[in-house]
């Protein structure tokens, strides 16, 4: 058995629990399986450097999921370095796992008027999905203050132009580069994407900033490509911790002593019914 690659999957079993983990325990547990009886002699020699791999895998992944935006749910403690320290309830867990099923059940505009509660707990006000038939890949438009967010009086009057596409399908790279391209368009005050924004973006000359949601995530070239390129790319992940995480309220979702629940019913019927 390939012990390093062994390793990854068991630092992905650790990150699939909700309580404090002990890593040595896990990993005992591993060893005094039947299944690792023939082995069970170079796994104890090799202990240390296993624990290493295994510890070394989790705090890769969770570097990862700070990197992008995520909420921190362990950290090694200071005592024990073997010891991981659940940092939230485990209900948070359950609403991530019940949001996500709930969204994959949304219809394709119903995703876009969720993408667009994002931006606007986010302050991206106003904000609209566009309704034409030839966006040219524009989905949402909308202007952001940055004042509120950055006090100063350098922004003072502040602001940004704000364009979207939502995709529920896996985004590639030439989706981001399509993307690009409509962005690039539209704020110049070109093409049927412009066209379709309200009179108030219209009016706005400010910078523009590009979202893409997808709700079943992004190629790695099309996250590359849309960094190098100023685009920020946002799955359904990122976006759920977001809603469960903001002090703005989202129907279904609600923040009751410490924990987390999620309301589908409530969720479902808010984002379906909006014209």
């Amino acid at each position: 058995m390939d012990w390093r690659e062994a390793s990854k999957l068991i630092a992905a079993e650790v990150l699939r629990q909700t309580d404090d983990v002990n890593i040595s325990e896990t990993i005992d547990c591993f060893i005094d399986a039947p299944a690792q009886s023939s082995d069970r002699a170079a796994l104890l020699t090799d202990y240390e450097k296993i624990q290493g791999w295994i510890i070394g895998a989790i705090k890769k992944q969770l570097q990862q999921e700070i990197d992008n935006g995520l909420s921190r749910r362990f950290e090694f403690s200071n005592v024990a370095p073997d010891v991981l320290i659940s940092l939230r309830d485990p209900s948070f867990d359950s609403a991530v796992a019940d949001m996500s099923q709930a969204i994959e059940n949304l219809s394709w505009r119903a995703f876009e008027h969720f993408s667009r509660h994002v931006l606007r707990i986010n302050g991206v006000q106003p904000c609209k999905v566009l309704r034409g038939t030839k966006e040219e890949g524009i989905d949402l438009c909308g202007l952001m203050d940055l004042s509120p967010h950055l006090p100063s009086a350098i922004w003072k009057n502040a602001t940004l132009r704000v364009l979207g596409q939502v995709k529920k399908a896996r985004v590639g790279q030439p989706d981001v580069r399509l993307f690009h391209t409509d962005l690039s368009s539209c704020a110049r005050g070109e093409g049927e994407g412009h066209r379709q924004t309200p009179d108030w973006f219209k009016a706005s000359k400010a910078p523009v900033l590009g979202f893409v949601f997808a709700f079943r995530g992004f190629a790695g070239t099309a996250r590359t490509w849309a960094k190098t390129n100023g685009i920020l790319t946002k799955d359904s992940r990122q976006m759920i911790d977001d809603i469960l995480t903001s002090p703005r309220g989202t129907p279904g979702v609600l923040q009751i002593g410490g924990t987390t629940q999620f309301i589908e019913q409530a969720f479902t019927k808010h984002f379906a019914s909006i014209p």
